[in-house]
């Protein structure tokens, strides 16, 4: 609130003759006051000021996701999504719902927390649709598989989306299929994926924190401020673009327990938090307590340097170019990722070239090549065979 400048005397004592000035007192007066004994104003102070409750007072809880149902708030409607399917509930009835549905769960629904978009059925293919179809695979594998792919894909989004920790938790990793001779190339359409996580799970993409985006080229995980940009909102983390020298075990304290959001010079705040990482580099996933840890999606490198997504799709996506008919067509293929989580949670859809491209990681691709030939076309004898280092 704008505070009004405030003109008051101000008595100064010059060589033994007291004198009155004016003194404007401004707000940045003010705060600064505060400011300077601001551990005093809050360890002593406001813990003593407490509300007087004569059961009138009720604490305020919010509905929330839970471990059977996801919650997606429209401007027109609250969407309750579970195993069973969709249901949609008028915000004027959301009290009595959950009154009567036996869930653990709240009454109250944040404005800010409400989608600036309507929700209506629609089973139109849109542009996102197409775009996924690519990277899982359209043209160069059979059907059959790109469906599986696009199953598979519908599930991490779902698992992504959903804000309830009840479950086996586990970072996911999104890379190339194809890595060619170690050397990788991007523009797979990682990023994109993202956004879409971003714009369904914040109302505002720019401005919210629900989903966040820490660039992985800065990424250090001996910082307790590495997800500064995030706060007690966040419940969905991008690691973007995360460099070759990543070491995901470093952080699996992060994928199963809470994330510490600390900004610089300011207290942390501690909770759970879904984990995604994008990068151009395969980890080595091997050891099983790794393994368990991390659930692994390849893109087939359908958009590359040549083929851009702008190329194949007509347009950019989440831009100002954007019906009402493609938001439609999005928001409906996210809900079915939930969906598609709900029945059949998070199953291992298994690797494409994930091995090949760590070996590629860490040594000459031709090497890998030859040992590859080599088991396939059965040269292993029983015996002890010995080769000249030339050989």
């Amino acid at each position: 609130r704008q505070l009004p400048t405030r003109i008051v005397p101000v008595g100064f004592e010059i060589e033994g003759q007291k004198t009155l000035v004016e003194k404007a007192i401004y707000p940045e007066l003010i705060l600064e006051k505060i400011y300077k004994n601001i551990s005093q104003y809050f360890s002593q102070t406001l813990p003593r000021l407490r509300p007087i409750n004569e059961g009138k007072i009720k604490e305020i809880t919010t509905v929330h996701d839970t471990l059977t149902a996801k919650y997606i708030f429209f401007k027109n409607v609250v969407l309750r999504i579970s195993k069973d399917g969709r249901e949609e509930i008028e915000y004027k009835d959301i009290n009595s719902y959950i009154a009567n549905s036996g869930e653990d769960n709240g009454q109250f629904v944040w404005n800010t927390s409400i989608l600036d978009r309507e929700y209506y059925p629609c089973s139109s293919v849109g542009m996102f649709q197409t775009f996924i179809k690519c990277i899982c695979g359209l043209g160069s594998y059979p059907e059959q598989q790109t469906q599986e792919r696009i199953r598979s894909l519908k599930s991490i989004f779902g698992y992504l989306m959903h804000d309830n920790y009840e479950c086996n938790l586990k970072a996911v990793v999104f890379t190339d299929a194809v890595i060619d001779q170690g050397v990788p190339s991007g523009g797979t359409g990682k990023g994109l994926i993202g956004k879409a996580l971003g714009h369904i799970v914040n109302k505002n993409f720019d401005i919210d924190k629900c989903y966040i985006s820490v660039p992985g080229k800065d990424f250090d995980t001996t910082k307790d401020t590495r997800y500064s940009s995030g706060d007690a909102t966040t419940h969905l983390i991008h690691i973007e673009d995360a460099k070759k020298e990543f070491k995901i075990e470093d952080i699996f304290g992060d994928v199963t327990e809470n994330v510490v959001f600390r900004r610089l010079h300011h207290d942390p705040c501690y909770h759970k938090s879904k984990i995604m990482i994008s990068t151009n580099y395969p980890f080595d996933i091997a050891k099983p307590s790794v393994k368990r840890r991390v659930h692994i999606f390849e893109l087939h490198n359908y958009f590359n340097a040549y083929t851009t997504p702008i190329d194949v799709l007509g347009g950019r996506m989440f831009e100002s170019n954007w019906t009402d008919k493609d938001w439609l067509s999005y928001d409906n293929f996210m809900i079915e990722s939930c969906e598609e989580y709900m029945r059949n949670g998070l199953p291992d859809l298994g690797e494409i070239n994930y091995s090949d491209n760590v070996l590629n990681n860490v040594m000459l691709p031709e090497v890998n090549t030859w040992f590859k030939a080599y088991f396939k076309e059965a040269y292993i004898k029983k015996e002890l065979t010995f080769y000249s280092i030339e050989k």
